[in-house]
């Protein structure tokens, strides 16, 4: 499982839910896209990047039941670790199957990721290691009434490494559970911090969220290489509105690298995608997953 390589690279950016309000359907997320970004996209890629037809528009749609888990206490968080649980939803809002887990590693050091073993001994087991682009952005340290992330006057990105191993699997309820799924899990965690667990020590849940995931619209970086956009929306318990928005692109890369090109024009991109959509990017957190972790106890 050592030395597992670098397979894509996906810039996300979080956005005002508000800018999508209503019932996630496919139509709202093209008006979103046609209306907001996707002219965006064709002045900086230029026209010939996008697609006329297929590829131009969303034309797939996934729906999901998610969850994440940790311990009371935020042992994996500690680690910088995240478990989630997802399920397909059918049409008629049921869930399909037993779903699967995924546990992931993420950490601004290459080294760490690429250097952790992550096997599962579970059902279909499947690790890969990518690289999470956002935009350079903390939140305050101190408390107060401005709890908005801050951005530099010139925008930038910040860069994380994901090391995760998905497997077909229902959430488990003790960290016991949990690291007879994942066998390096007790070992990595003793590397990354001193605490750890005790087999009983419960799991629990943070918000039960519906997904839906719109898919299909792509564009041509250049020197070989195509990004996928794909545009989340999170609709949290007892919401009628989306909670949480994100436009997101996807790279696969080619022997672990990106031509020299593409490279600086998926760049490019995501800088004028920031610059431009301005007021309608997320200040409050920066990523939709810190809305989704169960709170630690000891925190408000």
């Amino acid at each position: 499982m050592q030395g597992v390589s670098l397979t894509a690279r996906e810039y996300k950016l979080l956005l005002d839910a508000s800018l999508f309000g209503a019932e996630p359907t496919l139509a709202r997320a093209n008006e979103v896209w046609r209306r907001r970004i996707l002219p965006i996209v064709s002045q900086q890629l230029g026209r010939g990047a996008v697609g006329k037809k297929k590829g131009r528009l969303f034309d797939k749609t996934l729906r999901r039941e998610i969850m994440f888990w940790d311990t009371r206490e935020g042992h994996l968080a500690l680690g910088s670790y995240s478990l989630r649980h997802r399920q397909d939803v059918m049409e008629d809002g049921e869930p399909r199957g037993k779903g699967e887990i995924s546990l992931k590693l993420r950490t601004p050091d290459l080294f760490i990721a690429a250097a952790s073993e992550l096997p599962g001994a579970g059902e279909d087991p499947r690790t890969k290691l990518e690289e999470d682009i956002a935009p350079l952005a903390v939140k305050p340290a101190e408390k107060g009434k401005d709890k908005s992330v801050r951005v530099p006057q010139s925008r930038s990105i910040r860069t994380r490494f994901s090391l995760s191993t998905k497997q077909n699997n229902t959430a488990p309820r003790t960290f016991g559970a949990l690291a007879k799924l994942y066998p390096s899990l007790k070992g990595n965690l003793r590397i990354a911090h001193s605490k750890l667990a005790s087999g009983a020590s419960k799991l629990v849940p943070g918000r039960k969220i519906q997904e839906f995931v719109f898919e299909g619209a792509k564009a041509s970086i250049g020197a070989g290489f195509d990004i996928e956009f794909a545009l989340t929306v999170w609709i949290f318990p007892r919401a009628k509105a989306a909670g949480a928005v994100e436009i997101s692109y996807k790279c696969s890369l080619k022997d672990g690298t990106m031509k020299l090109e593409a490279a600086h024009r998926a760049f490019r991109l995501f800088i004028v995608l920031q610059e431009r959509l301005g007021p309608l990017v997320e200040t409050d957190e920066t990523s939709k997953t810190a809305l989704a972790l169960p709170k630690r106890v000891g925190t408000p």
